[in-house]
């Protein structure tokens, strides 16, 4: 068996071949750590008690036995050893955990508090490899509200490894030191810093680091952070040590030329093999951690060591963290530890915000490498042969405001042939020498394309991967210490997705939780930017707000590109190059303009979309103009109704993979015109002909991807806002949208009232002549009629149906009645009758290219094989209904599919194929919240271990039964536990 990893420094991780692994139950996960930690046998009742002591004892032991069952069945029953009493980590698992290499690394270095100035590279290496194990606290973000004595456990683990970290980063840093590779040293001294801020040794360790290294200026400023961060946290001065090293670095007794006067000892064989003494940089020092974009910035660093790069430009929108990921690539590009590293003289930020014309670009640069121009020769002219023979790496941040002086970077590289720049713009520079990385935001859940959200099925430690949520965490606590993302979560998923990952949107929003709930600042941040403001008076003037960083970009705009931009945001989720100039009338060379300037993107699918920030910002510079908003708005109606209305047709037929797919990409914005429809403004005349462009493709999109709880509420607030239409035609419409509400309704579990609302419509629509209309109405009445035993009123519905559907040519409607009266003769045990009707289907079907509806025709005729014991035909029927599914998406179908064939399969003996089967089964059907399909999932494997003799397992599903059943029988005692589309 492959070895399961596990990584508890963060929050707790298992990961076996590359992919993560899930226990679901956060007490499971608890009871796992605990043993892979602690190694000892543990007897039951300790555990049910450390784990449940808030319930009784018997409760708390079957607990236990739930949360072993969950630990057997996800990693292996080989991970544990257990007897009636006791349980351990089996001593022979294929198990690795940080926590124990990161230990066993040191032991092999010595006493953690042993001397120092002797280490070898070797052992200096291996404390380096333990550290770097140490991505962040023991289980940090992971807690367990009703569990004290864990709780504690845990603090002393966490407080025990905090203080080992910090002698092995003491070490690392005096090592370091003593080998005179100071900007390694001064690395491990940072980063022992933030472990404790307020550790006033470890602020002087910095100090001397920095001025050995040359870094005066920052040995200076690590003192006023020092003072800073005492006055703030202890309001207490710095101790006299600490004022006399501030003394010494200030007036440069203390520095590379104060130790170069002093007498140098003879060279010995270690001083010898010394590396070269590290460069030169002028870098910020940034006041927090670095989080996530780990994949980011090794891929800005590769780009850079491409020998063919000699520019590479960060672009993207203002606050998207563009300096942020410039200063952290540098830093390490800076802290290399090979001395043949390609910017041997340095590497320098220069900072542009300031600069106003070409004439102060020179100048900026020629003060971050501290170059002092003599005579008269232009400053140019002294820069460029000064950097002519160096290797450098110059960081000029912020060239957005001087892209029209691009020819003097072209003119730098031509005359500094081992320089390189990296660039951080909101625009391109659009030169021949340039290469593009295009920054985003940070990675965050997102929801699935016209499907669920990730909320239903992101588990906490999934959750807590994002780096957006990471940073929205690490930001949080400075406001609210023992902030937990895992509390919170469904709020700091919508503030992350509103704000798109944009790394100053998610500082902004969590500086409020001073004085907001989680839950209140993303109910801000939904209305609007005004949230988006800040509460620290230490941000640059242009990161204040978020309008403040759009409107830098606004201003940079000619007027033509703000009327476009602005017009664009009526858009939502993306559009189509076809899309922008329909409904916006704008050019290309115009979109193209957006694009450069970072206020879109173009997508590598070839849409375009705009960061939802970005969006709202120019939805309010659109709501200036009230007359162009109505206009724009309603061509955005007209277009996407347009668009739904051609899809109709493919839907039906062999172009449905095709069409839903379309209509996924776009669902958001069709949901925007489904909207405006209801409550027309303008030119396009009746509301019930816009709305019915939309109504047939909508309905068979929700349907086809199994959204019954979107589609019920959709057309639930339909029928409500047309009610008050009182011509014709209206009441055609408004018919069709309660047919289709009553199908969702039904789906959603309350039967009676979804065969209610189906047999209003097709009364009310065969009273209004509308016989065509009625043949969906009649088909569905009858489908729910026979769910719920009915069959003497779902046969007449069903055979009406069938024949208006033959008078209209309706070969769709008739493949449907054909479909569900085989059902009805199937359930009545005709198999004959039931094998013609389903057959007919099938070919009528096929002949129109409908293979959704074919899956289920495969499906009824694979149940009618099964029946008379033909099992080989039956799988065949089963897998072409699976394989139907899939490639369309239909996830209810598929999970219908794979319980009637883990029934098959089980019927032949083979249990543990079986028992997959199911379980795919159960969580697809929970994905959707399909109350009945969980039920039938959960109701199969406990009879499956029953006939294992595995009574636990049996329990627990059994339990989910109950749990599912209670208080809902309505919905679930239906005779068949499927809900059967037709």
């Amino acid at each position: 068996m492959s070895t399961l990893e596990m990584y508890l420094f963060g929050p707790p991780r298992l990961v076996r071949d590359g992919q993560t692994i899930e226990l679901g139950l956060r007490k499971a996960l608890a009871l796992f750590v605990y043993l892979s930690v602690t190694r000892e046998p543990h007897s039951r009742d300790k555990l049910a008690t450390l784990f449940w002591g808030e319930e009784g004892q018997r409760e708390a032991r079957a607990n236990l036995r739930r949360a072993l069952y969950r630990i057997h069945e996800t990693l292996g029953k080989a991970m544990l050893a257990t007897t009636d009493e006791t349980i351990i980590l089996h001593p022979q698992a294929a198990h690795w955990l940080d926590v124990e290499a990161f230990q066993q690394l040191l032991s092999h270095t010595g006493a953690v508090d042993g001397p120092t100035h002797v280490a070898s590279s070797e052992v200096l290496a291996q404390l380096g490899k333990a550290v770097a194990l140490y991505t962040d606290d023991f289980l940090a973000g992971f807690v367990l509200p009703d569990c004290p004595e864990f709780d504690d456990w845990q603090f002393f683990q966490r407080e025990g490894l905090r203080l080992t970290l910090a002698k092995t980063l003491d070490r690392l840093t005096t090592g370091h030191e003593a080998r005179q590779e100071l900007e390694q040293a001064i690395f491990f001294a940072r980063r022992r810093l933030t472990l404790d801020p307020i550790h006033e040794p470890a602020h002087r360790q910095l100090m001397h680091l920095y001025a050995r290294a040359g870094q005066q200026a920052a040995a200076l400023r690590q003192y006023d952070e020092c003072v800073r961060v005492l006055a703030a946290e202890l309001g207490a001065p710095p101790e006299e040590a600490t004022t006399a090293l501030h003394e010494a670095i200030r007036s440069r007794r203390i520095g590379p030329a104060a130790e170069a006067s002093v007498t140098a000892p003879p060279p010995t064989i270690a001083q010898d093999l010394r590396p070269t003494p590290a460069f030169r940089h002028n870098l910020p020092t940034p006041s927090t951690p670095f989080v996530g974009r780990q994949t980011e910035v090794a891929a800005i660093l590769q780009t850079l060591g491409d020998p063919a790069c000699r520019l590479l430009t960060l672009v993207g929108p203002g606050g998207i963290g563009k300096s942020r990921l410039a200063i952290e690539a540098a830093h390490r590009l800076a802290q290399q530890p090979d001395h043949n590293i390609p910017f041997a003289d340095g590497v320098f930020w220069v900072a542009l915000n300031g600069v106003d014309d070409l004439g102060g670009i020179a100048p900026a640069i020629a003060g971050a490498i501290g170059l002092t121009f003599e005579g008269s020769a232009p400053a140019r002219e002294q820069l460029f042969r000064h950097l002519r023979r160096r290797r450098l790496l110059l960081v000029l941040d912020n060239f957005e405001h001087l892209v029209d002086e691009a020819s003097l970077v072209a003119e730098l590289l031509a005359a500094a042939p081992d320089t390189k720049l990296l660039i951080t713009s909101r625009e391109a520079l659009n030169i021949q020498e340039e290469w593009f990385h295009t920054v985003s935001g940070m990675a965050f859940p997102e929801s699935v394309a016209g499907d669920m959200p990730h909320d239903d099925i992101l588990n906490d430690h999934t959750l807590l991967n994002y780096d957006a949520v990471q940073f929205f965490t690490q930001c949080a606590l400075r406001a609210q210490p023992g902030f937990s993302p895992l509390t919170e979560a469904p709020h700091v998923m919508r503030i992350c997705r509103i704000a798109e990952g944009m790394p100053l949107a998610l500082e902004l929003a969590a500086s409020w939780l001073k004085a907001l709930t989680v839950e209140h600042v993303a109910d801000e941040l939904a209305r609007g930017l005004d949230i988006l403001s800040a509460r620290h008076r230490n941000l640059p003037e242009r990161h204040r707000s978020m309008v403040a960083a759009f409107e830098t970009s606004w201003q940079q705009l000619s007027a033509p590109e703000q009327r476009a931009f602005a017009a664009l945001s009526v858009f939502q989720g993306g559009f189509t190059l076809t899309a922008a100039q329909r409904v916006t009338n704008i050019s290309l060379s115009l979109l193209s303009n957006l694009v450069n300037k970072s206020l879109m993107r173009r997508e590598r699918d070839g849409r375009y979309t705009i960061h939802e920030l970005l969006r709202q910002y120019g939805g309010q510079k659109l709501a200036d103009s009230p007359d162009e908003e109505q206009q724009v708005r309603d061509r955005h109606c007209q277009f996407y109704g347009a668009f739904l209305q051609a899809r109709q047709v493919e839907l039906k037929g062999e172009q449905q993979v095709e069409a839903l797919n379309a209509i996924g990409m776009e669902i958001e914005n069709i949901r925007l015109g489904w909207h405006r429809a209801l409550a027309p403004r303008g030119e396009y005349g009746e509301r019930s002909h816009l709305v019915e462009r939309y109504l047939d493709a909508l309905f068979h999109f929700y349907d086809m991807r199994s959204q019954f709880r979107l589609g019920e509420e959709t057309f639930r607030n339909a029928v409500r806002q047309m009610a008050d239409d009182g011509e014709r035609h209206g009441q055609i419409v408004h018919a069709k949208l309660l047919g289709r509400q009553g199908w969702f309704t039904f789906h959603r579990g309350e039967s009676a009232r979804g065969r209610t609302l189906l047999q209003q419509s097709a009364e009310r629509l065969l009273a209004l002549g509308a016989q065509a209309d009625a043949v969906f109405s009649l088909n569905y009445l009858g489908a729910v009629c026979r769910h719920m035993g009915d069959y003497a009123a779902a046969r007449p519905s069903l055979r009406q149906s069938l024949t208006l559907a033959e008078t209209h040519g309706d070969r769709f409607g008739m493949s449907v009645s054909l479909n569900i009266l085989g059902q009805v003769a199937l359930l009545e045990e005709d198999l004959t009758e039931a094998r013609r009707a389903c057959q007919e289907s099938l070919a009528i079907k096929r002949a129109i290219g409908d293979r959704w509806g074919a899956l289920f025709s495969l499906l009824y005729l694979g149940d009618m094989a099964r029946m008379q014991g033909d099992l080989w035909e039956a799988r065949r029927l089963y897998e072409e209904s699976l394989a139907i599914s899939r490639n369309i998406g239909d996830r209810r179908g598929e999970a219908i599919c794979l319980g009637n064939l883990g029934e098959l399969t089980e019927s032949q003996g083979d249990f543990a194929t079986a028992a997959d089967l199911y379980r795919q089964s159960l969580t697809l059907f929970d994905g959707i919240h399909n109350a009945p399909g969980v039920l039938s999932a959960h109701a199969r494997l406990g009879n499956l271990a029953r006939k294992q003799g595995d009574d636990s397992a049996a329990a627990q599903h059994d339990l989910a039964v109950r749990e599912l059943t209670y208080g809902r029988q309505a919905v679930l005692l239906a005779p068949d536990p499927f809900v059967v589309k037709a």
